[in-house]
């Protein structure tokens, strides 16, 4: 675009955050042209400060940085012998972008312009705000645009989730869910952060009331401007009239954390974001749907552009045979883990599902890859309905912070494996979680990532590993099933050992096997009418269905068996009677006869020796 930016700024705000910074040049390319929107659109689908980027970085090459604005650019990298000899490592870096969605009036001078229509050294009205007996007072001067960038307007998935506010005379906007808007106090508050018990204010200094405030998935191109690049803490000079509505430039947004706390609405920080639980709960009386709010005073009926989606509490349901990569306690573990996961509306992560479905479906075309984004869970899950195989990741999963590309692969892989681990002797509709860890990154992670395969495994499993130490020691497990429930460090060791070309674990897979039905013994007698029989003692209850079947037993000499009844009072006996013939040595072996656990018969162990009375 021509514009010379600065990030300095931006990088003292990432830097107080805690973040890594991207280097200087890496963030002046992102920011200063069109690629800051496609690495967001297509890369890290978001819109939001920070962004999440990804740098190299060599003590012993020069330059020392390299960094790639599209995955395939990376892995292709990682491939190179430039990487694998060991002078490269990879750093996760942050950069800033936040934005307005296409078509939104900007007022200028002669009018409003569409954002998107907006060049470098086009005229537009900047506001200034002066408060006087507790009333606000707005100036506007015209200003030179500084800055212009902004998707494709043919962008149609995986934008982040935006803010809808209709407000005023039923006017609307749709912005990213950090753009800011000004209060009647003179100070500004975040689009996320807002309620429709606030009221906004309008280009001649009114208040606006709100009358709904919507989070939605948009469908379409995305653009910001900015008047001014200098900021010295005041919001002065960074307004712009939005529809009607006054909002915060680009520059502004990208120095929310360093706004002067006069300019900035109270504890701003600390108030719930819209798409949280505790926004939910604060905003009970006003909700009308899933991340819909309307005043009170609203009109019922608030109609949405056909660019945005509501979102829906409904979801399929997960079969209850299904694989999950965690249980049910441990997802409580998680869920209370304070900012363990990002806010509904940030949508970072979401471009590593979708590339990761991609590359899994070409080495696994049969499995239906799904997002949940609604589902709040953080799991992922893998069954088989209608004769077709899923794999279902809920958004709670994606948005876990510090699991990443290489996490989310590793875990895609295990519920993969789950589809297609070997057989194994285990509980019916389960699969062993252990063993699908185990499968997951020796078979299914090798056949996708090959020459990349253990450096992306290694980071996955530290990120799993991470996830896990979360989990409460006292609900890691069950010893008693170690199929449906193996404990965390029986998968991290599955994991490991896979990792380093070991044996599945004892501890891993499958429960211990089930002893095997034996024939111990046998009791003879006569019958009242003075017809001679044998009971049968086996080691264990047996499978009254296949005891008393009397093709399962076979006599020499010969003799035709008539009955095979199982003791009611102690089903580990069984007496056959027949046309055996008095004073007479019998053998008798058993076949097919199964325990009432299901243990089969020990074929060194089926038969009995007798002599009748």
């Amino acid at each position: 675009m021509g514009v010379t930016y600065d990030p300095t700024t931006c990088n003292t705000k990432l830097t107080n955050k805690g973040y890594t910074v991207c280097q200087r040049l890496h963030c002046s390319s992102l920011v200063e042209t069109e690629s800051i929107h496609l690495f967001c659109a297509q890369k890290q689908k978001t819109v939001y400060t920070p962004v999440s980027s990804s740098q190299y970085y060599s003590p012993i090459r020069t330059p020392h940085y390299k960094w790639f604005t599209t995955l395939q650019e990376e892995i292709a990298f990682q491939n190179s012998k430039e990487f694998t000899n060991g002078q490269w490592e990879n750093q996760q870096c942050w950069c800033c972008c936040a934005c307005y969605a296409y078509d939104t009036p900007i007022a200028t001078p002669d009018g409003t312009k569409a954002v998107q229509d907006f060049k470098q050294g086009d005229a537009v009205l900047s506001g200034s705000t002066q408060m006087e007996n507790k009333e606000i007072k707005l100036t506007w001067a015209s200003q030179e645009i500084v800055f212009s960038s902004g998707t494709s307007p043919t962008t149609k998935e995986h934008n982040p989730p935006m803010v809808f506010i209709n407000f005023g005379d039923n006017k609307s906007i749709t912005v990213s869910a950090d753009e800011l808007f000004l209060l009647p106090s003179g100070k500004v508050i975040q689009a996320c952060k807002l309620t429709v018990n606030n009221q906004l204010v309008s280009g001649d200094g009114k208040p606006l009331q709100i009358n709904a405030l919507k989070l939605a998935l948009y469908s379409g191109g995305i653009h910001h401007i900015s008047a001014l690049k200098e900021f010295n803490g005041s919001i002065n000079g960074h307004l712009l009239n939005s529809n009607g509505v006054v909002t915060g430039g680009y520059f502004l947004q990208i120095h929310n954390d360093e706004i002067d706390p006069d300019f900035l609405a109270p504890d701003h920080d600390n108030l719930p974001t819209i798409g949280s639980k505790e926004y939910e709960a604060a905003n009970k009386d006003v909700e009308v749907g899933y991340h819909s709010y309307h005043h009170k005073q609203a009109p019922k009926e608030i109609a949405l552009p056909e660019n945005l989606a509501l979102f829906s509490k409904d979801h399929d349901p997960i079969p209850d045979d299904a694989y999950s990569f965690i249980n049910v306690e441990q997802e409580a573990d998680l869920f209370a883990v304070p900012k363990l996961m990002r806010p509904f509306g940030n949508h970072t992560g979401v471009d590593s599902i979708y590339y990761l479905f991609n590359i899994h479906r070409g080495f696994y075309p049969k499995v239906n890859f799904c997002l949940d984004w609604e589902n709040i869970n953080p799991n992922a899950y893998a069954f088989n309905a209608y004769n077709e195989d899923f794999v279902v990741i809920p958004g709670g999963l994606v948005r876990i912070n510090g699991l990443n590309l290489q996490g989310l692969a590793v875990i895609i892989a295990q519920a993969i494996a789950s589809l297609y681990a070997r057989e194994t002797e285990k509980k019916p509709g389960r699969t062993c979680r252990a063993e699908a860890a185990y499968y997951g990154i020796g078979v299914v992670m090798r056949n996708v990532w090959n020459t990349t395969w253990f450096e992306i495994v290694n980071a996955g499993i530290q990120q799993i590993k991470t996830l896990f130490s979360h989990i409460e020691v006292g609900k890691s497990g069950n010893p008693n099933d170690c199929c449906a429930d193996p404990s965390i460090q029986c998968r991290e060791e599955s994991m490991e050992s896979a990792l380093y070309g070991f044996n599945l674990p004892s501890c891993a897979g499958v429960n211990p096997v089930q002893p095997k039905l034996k024939v111990t013994g046998d009791e003879v007698g006569q019958t009242s009418d003075g017809n001679p029989f044998v009971t049968i003692n086996f080691s264990e209850a047996v499978d009254v269905s296949s005891a008393e079947n009397t093709a399962n037993y076979e006599v020499e000499p010969k003799a035709k068996l008539t009955s095979a009844k199982v003791n009611k009072d102690d089903q580990s006996k069984v007496t056959v009677t027949g046309d055996f013939t008095a004073k007479t040595n019998y053998l008798i072996t058993v076949s097919n006869v199964t325990s009432a656990d299901g243990a089969e018969l020990d074929p060194e162990n089926n038969s009995a020796s007798f002599k009748t009375l």
